[in-house]
């Protein structure tokens, strides 16, 4: 991992030949460092095992009229905040929203980051719950591979 100083609401990218991640804009807070790296790590998770993915049931689990934006950044301050709005259609944050991989890549680092606060939203959001569980299908069947 590699810390580059940068301008712009960019916080990291990875390159996934090398397989290396990039943090920018980071500072020295190292709570956010942590959860750009396992964020970044997520992507490269599902890259490198997006066959063993089950795609069709993580998406089941969205808002029945839910379509991920694909759009761009725009003010990203309140992208990563939890609420309710977002919890109760099965997803983290805003940013979560915006690409299936974006919505696997939050989850990763939330589960790796606060697992604690993650089991709580189980209890309270179904949604949530049931991609925790297509989560750990999924790391189980990526361990099992390495073995």
């Amino acid at each position: 991992m590699y810390n580059v100083n940068s301008s712009g609401d960019i916080a990291g990218t990875y390159e996934t030949t090398s397989k290396t991640i990039f943090s920018l804009n980071v500072g020295d807070d190292d709570v956010y460092l942590e959860g750009v790296l396992h964020h970044e790590m997520g992507h490269l998770l599902l890259d490198s095992n997006e066959k063993m993915f089950d795609t069709e049931k993580w998406i089941s689990h969205n808002h029945d009229d839910f379509e991920y934006i694909h759009t761009g950044f725009g003010s990203v301050n309140s992208w990563f905040e939890n609420n309710s709005y977002y919890l109760e259609k099965g997803f983290l944050n805003k940013y979560s929203t915006r690409f299936l991989r974006e919505d696997f890549a939050e989850f990763t680092k939330m589960y790796f980051t606060n697992n604690e606060k993650l089991i709580q939203f189980n209890e309270t959001y179904p949604r949530i719950k049931a991609k925790y569980e297509v989560f750990e299908e999924f790391i189980e069947k990526v361990v099992l591979k390495k073995q």
